[in-house]
């Protein structure tokens, strides 16, 4: 009986470091999750950018509402390339050219 009590406590103990073990290794691993979501995030602003400058270069002659009406169909078909976050921040922002173009 007493065999048994001492081999469930050296289990137990062995459980507890076990646990402190993997605690410790995702402290470890939660910076390089961060670094990895940055990295995508700007990889996918990079890609923002690029298909921001074709678009402004396949339709330069348009007038201020149509130029930003078309940006917002080439914007919605790439949405799914470009992911949803920055999908709204680049909506937003063609909304306030809008704005600034209606105003004049």
């Amino acid at each position: 009986m007493a065999e048994a009590s001492l081999l469930s406590q050296q289990t137990a103990l062995k459980e507890a470091s076990n646990f402190e073990a993997l605690i410790a290794f995702q402290q470890e691993k939660l910076p390089l999750c961060k670094d990895e979501r940055n990295l995508g995030f700007e990889e996918k602003k990079m890609q923002m950018l690029m298909m921001q400058k074709i678009v402004e270069r396949m339709c330069p002659e348009l007038d201020p509402t149509e130029k930003n009406a078309s940006r917002k169909r080439k914007l919605d078909e790439l949405c799914d390339v470009l992911g949803e976050e920055l999908y709204q921040a680049k909506l937003s922002q063609l909304r306030e050219e809008y704005m600034k173009a209606s105003a004049f």
